[in-house]
């Protein structure tokens, strides 16, 4: 089979048998992730493109991927906790930063690409404080680090909004320095 590598991201529907339902039950975050996410998504790549990748045996939901010289950073959850918000513990942030930082320094005319499966609040179709599909728990942390690289497009999609609705791209989150911050883009 010749197709390309295909990259998974955990998201909130992964984490819950289905968490807008009365009889829900979160099992460990661990069985989640790695019995059934893992599994199911290192079965489909191979299925779809005959080879394995090397993140499809990581530890940790979140990871990086670098393609013909582009970097993709995928961030997820790691508590089933947070219900249908990614929960980032500060290891994930300060990764994500780390990261940042060094891509910035060696590559700083690169665009990265950051996948997260929640929103920014206030950023793109569907995050507003009215629509209520904002869905990062550490949201303010999230956006420090991000603004710091105008260079980083986040893209979600969380809120399973229409790629034709308003504000489906948000530029600059906040201003940081002397630049406009990330992009974020609903998907």
């Amino acid at each position: 089979v010749n197709l390309p590598p295909v990259y998974f991201n955990l998201g909130n529907h992964e984490l819950f048998d289905d968490s807008h339902a009365s009889n829900y039950k979160a099992t460990s975050f661990n069985v989640k992730f790695k019995d059934k996410f893992l599994y199911f998504s290192k079965d489909i790549h191979y299925n779809l493109t005959g080879r394995t990748l090397a993140s499809d045996d990581r530890e940790k939901p979140y990871y990086e991927e670098v393609i013909n010289n582009n970097h993709f950073i995928f961030l997820a959850s790691e508590s089933v906790a947070a219900e249908d918000k990614m929960d980032l513990s500060k290891d994930q942030l300060d990764w994500l930063d780390n990261k940042l930082w060094h891509i910035q320094n060696d590559e700083a005319d690169q665009p990265v690409f950051v996948f997260g499966h929640g929103s920014l609040l206030n950023t793109v179709a569907g995050s507003y404080t009215s629509q209520k599909w904002s869905g990062v728990s550490q949201d303010g942390q999230l956006k420090f680090i991000l603004n710091k690289y105008p260079n980083v497009v986040y893209i979600t999609g969380h809120s399973h909004w229409n790629l034709n609705a308003n504000n489906t791209v948000f530029e600059g989150t906040a201003t940081y320095g002397g630049g406009v911050g990330a992009t974020c883009v609903n998907d």
